[in-house]
Order: structure tokens, then sequence, then C-alpha cells
């Protein structure tokens, strides 16, 4: 199960013609994909969004809100839940070139309301539309989201600034914190513990709600295709 994180670019042959070539990305850049717990998808959140419906084709987003796998954790800003269920994500995988019919057929299978009136599509599927995707996570925030965007490949908008709160993790620096280690109470003016980069060298990936969400969208609501 792997997303095309980057639209599908064309080489030249001679002659003129192109031939196209695709790139799919490593999924996950820490861990291995069978090690992420599927997350579940909270009820009645899933939305399927068309995007400037034209000659019957059209970029299609779907958009969900996945449940964090730290139900004691303090409400996530933005997100949705409380105590029960800890922060939620909102999740958008927006899945490019997909084929829609104002009649339903055998290619068009699935339904859905636009502009007021039904409309159906042809299932997307992970080996030929690419797709551009978005998380709240703080996780997709701090690895993924810029690579992400300089690869064409972010939903919506330009990735959010970040700003690095601790300092490099040198010998140093872990010197420095272990001769005079920050406290928000006893000690606010010592030194935060350094840590590595999330992300050193911009590899492209995605977080466990967009997998989750995308396994959702496969296993559960039928609505995405292997190949």
């Amino acid at each position: 199960m792997s997303l095309k994180l980057r639209p599908l670019k064309k080489e030249m042959k001679k002659g003129g013609k192109s031939k196209v070539s695709s790139y799919t990305p490593p999924r996950f850049l820490y861990r291995d994909a069978n090690e992420y717990t599927e997350l579940p998808i909270i009820p009645k959140t899933l939305d399927l969004i068309p995007k400037k419906l034209k000659d019957d084709i059209s970029d299609l987003d779907f958009v969900g809100v996945i449940k964090s796998e730290e139900p004691n954790r303090k409400k996530q800003k933005g997100g949705l839940g409380g105590k029960a269920i800890g922060p939620s994500y909102r999740t958008t995988i927006k899945f490019e070139n997909v084929k829609f019919s104002e009649t339903k057929d055998k290619v068009h299978t699935e339904e859905l309301e636009f502009k007021g009136k039904k409309l159906y599509f042809k299932k997307p599927t992970l080996a030929k539309n690419s797709a551009k995707i978005r998380c709240q996570c703080a996780d997709f925030f701090m690895k993924f989201e810029t690579p992400i965007a300089k690869a064409g490949s972010l939903a919506y908008g330009t990735p959010r600034p970040y700003v690095r709160k601790t300092p490099e993790w040198t010998l140093g620096n872990m010197r420095a914190w272990e001769e005079n280690p920050w406290n928000k109470k006893t000690n606010p003016t010592g030194n935060r513990k350094p840590y590595p980069h999330a992300n050193p060298t911009d590899k492209l990936g995605y977080c466990k709600h967009i997998h989750s969400f995308l396994a959702y969208l496969m296993d559960n609501a039928k609505l995405v295709k292997q190949s």
C-alpha cells in the first residue's frame, strides 16, 4: 500500500513521443508500515469533495478525522474530541484526475452529491492516481510537511512555518544541558535538551493518521483500490 506523492512526470523519447514515469516515495521514514496501529476514523466525519469538475475529470478530496492512539493526551488545538478519545486530526488525501459521470455504470460505481446533483466516480487506484496529502498532527508537521510541499504534493496552501524549539544534538550542547538542564518551574533559564532533526534529509513520507485513513478508504469504505 503506497501513495504516489508526486504528480506523474513525462520523459521525452526519440521522435518527440513522451513516456509516463511514475515516482513512488517511501511511505514511512523511521518505522515499517506493519508496526503502525491502524487508528479508527471518527464516525460520520468522512467527506468526499470534487474540485473543479471539467470534462468529466476532477481531483477528489477524501477528508476524515482520525482518533489518536493516545487517549489520555490533552486535546489537540484545532482537532476534535475530548478526554475520552484524546486529540484527533483532520486528514486529507486528494486523488488527482478521478473520472466522473452523471450516470452509474460498470466503471463509475461510487455515488456522491455535488452542487445539488448526483455524480458517480471511478474508484481511484494507488497505482494510477497520484495524490496530495495533509494532516494536522505534529508528526506530519515536523517531519514531512515541508519536503512534501517542495515536491508539490501538499494538499492546500503553503507549509506552516516551523521554528525549532530545541538545540541541535551536538556533543557540546549535550554537555551544556547536563551541566545546567532546563526546567520550566525550577530552572527556566537553563539549557534545553538537544534533539536530532526529525527528518534531516527531507525524505518524503507520511504519518500514521494518513496511513490509517488510507487503510480505511481501501478496506472498510471500499472507495480506493490497490491497483
